[in-house]
């Protein structure tokens, strides 16, 4: 698509192939535009809120705090998927995963990763724990 000129900005269509992020499904396209400066060459990124997006992905990882280990340990090899929209309107997705630490049978890592279908898609924002067997938590 060629670029549109708005000043010294230009706009260029950029698609993702998606990852699971809004509830699309994998080979679905996520567009959305970026500026790219005329004069400098440089992409000025969409700024992703990172205050409200760690608080929502803080509190979707808590649901995940609560369950038990054997809980835990069916959710192995499966990514699960969310969409939530932040207090400022922005349309957050969320994927989570559960995969054995170190050894099979042991500690059990959490991993949550959010981003607003923009440039954060390709580096999102993420946070994770680590389960005992006894259900305590490392490092902690």
């Amino acid at each position: 698509m060629p670029a549109r000129s708005f000043g010294k900005l230009s706009h260029l269509q950029v698609n993702l192939w998606g990852r699971g992020c809004q509830g699309k499904q994998l080979g679905e396209t996520d567009s959305f535009t970026v500026a790219k400066s005329v004069e400098g060459n440089h992409l000025a990124q969409m700024v992703m809120d990172k205050s409200e997006a760690k608080k929502i992905l803080t509190e979707q990882l808590e649901q995940y705090r609560k369950r038990s280990h054997s809980e835990l340990t069916q959710l192995i090899d499966q990514t699960e998927t969310l969409t939530v929209v932040g207090g400022s309107g922005t349309i957050y997705g969320l994927e989570f995963e559960v995969l054995w630490d170190h050894e099979s049978g042991q500690d059990l890592r959490v991993m949550g990763s959010i981003d607003d279908g923009g440039w954060h898609a390709l580096v999102p924002l993420t946070d994770d724990f680590i389960m005992r067997t006894d259900g305590s938590f490392v490092d902690e």
